[in-house]
């Protein structure tokens, strides 16, 4: 059986990793995911937490693709791992899918990437268990700042992964401009001849 990988687009969806902090505001942060190896919760209430103490930064050298430089314990954690580069060796290079199931198998919580900007092809029917996060920071320096509410007295502090509710509305203003244009394109019509 022959694996197809497809470069999604239309599956990725955007939510929120928050972070709660104790008598201050909630920071959050723009993430994005794909709901067919992970759906976090449409509800702040219900949304699984975390603990601060639950994240592990690894550093730039770790690659998931590569499990000879993963040397930390991933067990109970949720990894911030680096966007690993691509190489001109398409066999070293591995999707999310794969990156996700190494920290599933090490028995992680889940996998955040720094930044977006990432290799978006995985195996659809290679999906984590349900319950181990995937997901990516949009800005790479929101991963600094992630770091730093973690280790900055972490006690206390929660995280969780939220997909907000956003409605959809007509706005009135696009048939106005439409209007505008058959109006603009008769007139100049009838004008040139």
């Amino acid at each position: 059986m022959t694996d197809h990988f497809f470069q999604v687009f239309g599956h990725v969806d955007v939510g929120l990793l928050t972070v709660t902090i104790p008598e201050s505001d909630d920071v959050n942060f723009c993430v994005k995911y794909y709901t067919q190896l992970y759906n976090i919760s449409n509800n702040a209430t219900t949304a699984t937490r975390y603990q601060m103490d639950d994240l592990l930064f690894l550093d730039d050298d770790v690659d998931l693709c590569n499990e000879d430089t993963v040397t930390v314990d991933l067990k109970g954690k949720i990894v911030i791992a680096p966007v690993p580069q691509l190489s001109n060796d398409s066999s070293l290079n591995c999707s999310l899918d794969d990156q996700a199931q190494l920290v599933h198998d090490k028995e992680g919580l889940g996998l955040i990437l720094r930044t977006s900007n990432f290799n978006s092809n995985f195996n659809s029917s290679n999906g984590t268990e349900g319950d181990t996060v995937v997901a990516s920071l949009y800005k790479r320096n929101d991963s600094q700042l992630l770091q730093n509410l973690a280790e900055k007295n972490p006690s206390g502090k929660e995280m969780y992964l939220v997909r907000p509710a956003i409605e959809k509305q007509f706005d009135w203003s696009l048939i106005v401009i439409l209007v505008m244009a058959c109006f603009c394109v008769s007139v100049g019509s009838a004008c040139g001849g």
